[in-house]
């Protein structure tokens, strides 16, 4: 807990700080993309772009998926990124 709050204290102070959490490789169908996002913890912190800095972090539909509304994922590394393919309008 303290590190916890040594990190807050820093984030509000712009200091430096160590992050208690890493990012995780994405799988897409159990199968790794080669992207990085933020694991369950750090999506849904409120410090997250002071914490990973609003030029690494980006948040983009899922990369891999086929669906018409992919879910929304925080990114810190792209390498593999989404195959854009003209959509069949039925005629």
């Amino acid at each position: 807990m303290k590190s916890a709050e040594d990190n807050f204290t820093a984030l509000k102070e712009g200091k430096p700080f160590k992050r208690c959490y890493d990012d995780v490789a994405e799988t897409f169908r159990s199968k790794p993309t080669g992207n990085r996002v933020l694991g369950f913890v750090c999506s849904y912190c409120p410090y997250k772009l002071p914490c990973w800095g609003r030029d690494k972090l980006q948040l983009l539909p899922q990369q891999q998926s086929k669906g018409k509304n992919p879910k929304w994922v925080w990114y810190t590394s792209v390498t593999n990124p989404r195959e854009e393919t003209e959509e069949f309008n039925g005629g």
